[in-house]
């Protein structure tokens, strides 16, 4: 501090502000890194490492996923039709058709029509619900505990080992997207693939990135 006395006024200044400038970029990288559960994350080599001129071309992942991930990336699959625009439709022709069977009831007290409006109101949740506690229940065996590995390169996305390996090129073909803390490949074949980021070292989640970016469509549901 009593050598920057002896500075000329200029050269504090533009100190100072350095010092502003460099505590704003820590604090975002702190807001903006998702929690790290303390997995290390492991470089490994790539047989084709030569064609990028790296000697360590991968990143290898292992993790679990539990059963919020896993639900969260069935709702953005849209694989459960009902849920959505088409259940609103649904929900709202149901409630209407309920008001009316009850105005009908109010009006001639007749038991069938406080029966169909009985049942209008139940068909209107089972909507919304059937879907939500069949999805619960697939999440479930999807997180399940069993444990998810994959090496990520430049060129593709390896999971697994042994006779359950499956590769995604990553040549454009698949889309990728991120939401929840997560990064999800969706391919051609309508396989998912989803990496939590609390499954990776800070130091290495833009590395993942620009990998998958370089090699994905932007994802667009």
């Amino acid at each position: 501090e009593a050598a920057e006395e002896n500075y000329p006024q200029e050269l504090t200044e533009v100190l100072q502000a350095a010092d502003v400038a460099e505590q704003l970029e820590q604090a975002q990288e702190e807001e903006y890194t998702p929690d790290w559960d303390g997995t290390d994350a492991e470089f490994v080599e790539d047989e084709d490492a030569a064609e990028y001129e790296e000697q360590y071309a991968g990143i290898k992942l292992s993790y679990t996923l539990n059963r919020e991930e896993a639900m969260a990336c069935l709702k953005r699959a849209h694989i459960y039709k009902t849920v959505g625009r088409r259940a609103w439709l649904e929900t709202g022709i149901l409630i209407v058709a309920a008001a009316l069977f009850f105005v009908s009831f109010g009006l001639y007290q007749g038991g069938y029509n406080l029966a169909l409006g009985i049942l209008s109101l139940a068909v209107a949740a089972a909507v919304w619900l059937v879907p939500y506690l069949d999805m619960r229940k697939r999440a479930g065996e999807i997180a399940g505990g069993r444990k998810i590995e994959g090496e990520i390169y430049p060129d593709e996305v390896v999971v697994g080992s042994g006779e359950g390996q499956w590769e995604i090129p990553l040549d454009g073909t698949s889309s990728f997207e991120e939401f929840d803390d997560l990064m999800v490949l969706f391919t051609p074949k309508n396989a998912i693939l989803a990496m939590p980021m609390r499954a990776m070292e800070p130091a290495v989640i833009a590395d993942i990135q620009g990998m998958l970016i370089a090699g994905c469509i932007p994802e667009k549901r």
